[in-house]
């Protein structure tokens, strides 16, 4: 079998928008979000450990938020919608008061204020997270 001009042509155009799509799709969180959505119960039982240690005492200690500390991470849309990346990176730096996306004007230290979590213990605080806020959904499910 012979191969054409338009055959490499055509198998080129396909890997080309292949690769675009996948760029495109990572970097709004689409593939990343999908990829991330499984959670590894172990990482999650050392997350729940990890926050109650950095996180409960503004997020209080079923994540349902805290009056003028920290919000209610059951529902929270940011960590819903954010990649794993993007919540691990937003834990790693924090946010200022002034911060224009900021909900509550309050000060997010740098990891919860303990220096000494790694990205791999953000990231089994983001898995904790996630089946804190998947036990939230299904409550509120049963609810309606």
């Amino acid at each position: 079998m012979k191969l054409r001009t338009r055959d490499f042509v055509l198998v080129g155009c396909v890997l080309v928008v292949t690769a675009v799509l996948y760029i495109v799709l990572s970097r709004r969180g689409g593939l990343a979000g999908a990829q991330s959505r499984a959670i590894d119960p172990m990482a999650a039982a050392h997350g729940q450990q990890l926050y109650m240690k950095s996180c409960a005492v503004c997020h209080g200690q079923q994540a349902q938020g805290m009056p003028h500390q920290g919000i209610d991470l059951r529902s929270s849309k940011m960590i819903a919608a954010g990649s794993d990346a993007e919540v691990v990176e937003f834990i790693r730096t924090g946010r200022l008061p002034n911060d224009p996306k900021s909900v509550t004007g309050l000060y997010m230290p740098p990891k919860g204020g303990n220096t000494t979590l790694g990205d791999e213990h953000l990231a089994d605080i983001v898995a904790y997270l996630r089946t804190v806020q998947q036990q939230h959904q299904k409550m509120a499910n049963v609810a309606e």
